[in-house]
């Protein structure tokens, strides 16, 4: 049996200038090309090039809901390693929602939470790490034969991050020494950083 075609927004729900959508699965230029007219003229959506926007826009019965830039990610060299349409819109959402549910009468199915995340997975297109960093503060993975596997990365995780921020310490102080300012101005700058580090790193 083919792999479903899922569909769902790839920008947080609010108020913004531009929203996106995500596309991904077997059908999903075939799908997308039955709402979406270039504004090239001559140019079918079958036929646009992959790995560039192109300008046009979502029709659905004769009606223009919005013109959006459409890239096409041809597999596997796409998030989910299949065939997959990112289209940016309108931020208003209740734009997104009416391109959503055209997507969804074209053939497309509403994505579960996280499925984009899976199918990335299970295509190699990322390791178990990556994609439980994805998922942070969420329950995913329950299975206990990966609870040590989680745990060890969370771990790791701490430690890079506190890496970071000692690294960014560090650079600070190098340039405040090398800088031609007075001793009074180096301390009371190298105090206040320090302290900054200090409450980050708690």
């Amino acid at each position: 049996m083919e792999l479903e075609t899922i569909v769902a927004p790839a920008t947080p729900k609010g108020r913004s200038a531009i929203a996106g959508i995500r596309v991904s699965g077997p059908q999903g230029l075939a799908i997308v090309g039955r709402l979406f007219s270039p504004v090239a003229s001559g140019r079918q959506c079958q036929d646009i090039p992959p790995f560039r926007p192109i300008l046009g826009r979502i029709v659905d019965n004769g009606e223009i809901i919005d013109e959006v830039i459409l890239v096409y990610y041809r597999a596997p060299k796409s998030y989910t390693r299949e065939d997959m349409v990112e289209i940016f819109c309108h931020g208003n959402w209740i734009i997104v929602e009416k391109i959503i549910n055209c997507l969804i009468k074209a053939g497309a199915r509403l994505a579960e939470p996280g499925e984009f995340t899976m199918r990335a997975l299970l295509n190699g297109r990322i390791d178990l790490p990556q994609a439980q960093l994805k998922f942070r503060g969420r329950v995913v993975f329950v299975d206990p034969e990966v609870e040590s596997t989680n745990k060890t990365f969370l771990v790791r995780a701490e430690v890079e991050n506190k890496g970071q921020i000692l690294r960014k310490g560090l650079t600070t102080a190098m340039v405040i020494f090398l800088s031609p300012a007075t001793k009074q101005e180096k301390m009371r700058v190298a105090e206040a950083s320090n302290h900054r580090r200090a409450v980050q790193t708690r």
